[in-house]
């Protein structure tokens, strides 16, 4: 990893961590976590907010535990309203946020009927009320061998969500918003364009986040800004930092996604 001492105290990250169907089955879900945090919570420069997708909570909070002793210098958030001691193989969204910026929260939800897609928080960092939305929304691109049920009921969710998103997204844009996550689309899908008219500030590069066999390689992971947000945390052009030959090689093989950041210029 380079030195990162040129970009200022407002990094934030967003990683699939691929734990439904994992594409490296010869290491455990708990070596993942360690290796996430060895490469993503470096000590020159820690990220400020950790957006997870794909988490996995397991027997007796067996893996956030994992989690909170691996990014120790983080506050690990989970999403309201999901019961991960009883879906302890579910995949569900966490946030982190570093301890030192981090002042009051809130969790709140955009959507009742998936509340382990979504992880809402309403935080004081370093003194600035921001709303931080965690998304891995669901993926209707892949429906092989899938009864017909399972394939409406799923894409009823999918544009469920999508609405509820959008209508969060549309009604708080004159504040500060973060929005990142799992989108389920290229930069030039419907649904990003729509974020983008509502004001929002978004990554805007051609450089896949994910390789797998029905996205092939696309940019489908986010990160949005309010125009106020941009302002606190994005500093210029928001740029990413994808490197599958250098940083994002060994993170490259533990999933079939990449960690995509802002990179706040000073």
């Amino acid at each position: 990893m380079e030195n990162l001492s040129i970009f200022k105290d407002k990094m934030i990250v967003t990683w699939n961590l691929n734990g439904w169907l994992p594409i490296r089955k010869d290491i455990t879900f708990g070596q993942k976590l360690k290796k996430a945090s060895q490469e993503i919570a470096f000590s020159d420069q820690q990220p400020i907010i950790i957006m997870l997708q794909e988490m996995i909570g397991g027997r007796d909070r067996k893996y956030i535990d994992l989690l909170e002793r691996y990014f120790k210098d983080y506050k690990v958030i989970l999403p309201a309203g999901f019961d991960y001691h009883r879906h302890s193989r579910s995949i569900l969204s966490v946030t982190l946020i570093r301890k030192d910026v981090l002042g009051s929260y809130k969790l709140f939800q955009v959507d009742e009927q998936l509340p382990s897609r979504t992880c809402c928080v309403v935080a004081e960092i370093d003194g600035v009320q921001t709303y931080i939305i965690n998304a891995h929304v669901v993926q209707i691109q892949n429906f092989r061998n899938q009864a017909s049920w399972y394939i409406q009921e799923r894409k009823r969710l999918h544009a469920r969500q999508w609405r509820l998103l959008h209508e969060f997204l549309h009604e708080n844009r004159e504040s500060n918003v973060i929005l990142g996550g799992d989108l389920q689309e290229g930069r030039d899908g419907e649904n990003i364009s729509m974020i983008r008219k509502d004001g929002y500030i978004m990554d805007d590069w051609g450089f896949p986040t994910v390789k797998n066999a029905f996205f092939k390689e696309e940019p489908i992971d986010h990160l949005a800004f309010s125009v106020s947000a941009k302002e606190i945390y994005g500093a210029t052009d928001l740029e990413i930092m994808f490197s599958v030959c250098d940083y994002n090689s060994e993170l490259g093989a533990y999933s079939d996604h990449f960690p995509l950041y802002n990179l706040p210029m000073n």
